[in-house]
């Protein structure tokens, strides 16, 4: 893949101003062939919370060029594919966090048994 996607940010431009946006995730769907992405502009929603966009793009193309999902079914396969990689970066952090807890304990333990 080019540089267009360096350190998962590339800017586009937007109201005459350069924007800078983060991609959350990328993959390439065996069904459809197609890239998708997923990406922020740190925009916030009504809510306040962060934007979040969703658009084709062509890995092999010299400038970035996204395009919008176009059906139902292209919408329900990024859906499921969110879900799955959030629940995966949960599970992630999960396991993390417990072999933290593990080393922490762990090193309890041995100042416990050198101040005996």
């Amino acid at each position: 893949m080019s540089d267009k996607f360096a350190n998962n940010k590339f800017s586009v431009m937007a109201g005459g101003k350069e924007v800078v946006c983060d991609i959350l995730f990328k993959f390439q769907s065996k069904e459809t062939g197609k890239h998708y992405m997923a990406f922020t502009d740190h925009s916030k929603d009504r809510e306040g919370n962060p934007s979040v966009f969703y658009a084709t793009y062509d890995p092999d193309a010299e400038s970035i060029d996204l395009a919008p999902i176009q059906s139902e079914q292209e919408w329900l396969m990024v859906r499921d594919m969110m879900q799955t990689l959030q629940e995966e970066a949960i599970n992630e952090m999960r396991q993390k966090l417990m072999e933290a807890h593990q080393a922490q304990q762990e090193l309890a333990e041995k100042e416990q048994t050198e101040e005996q």
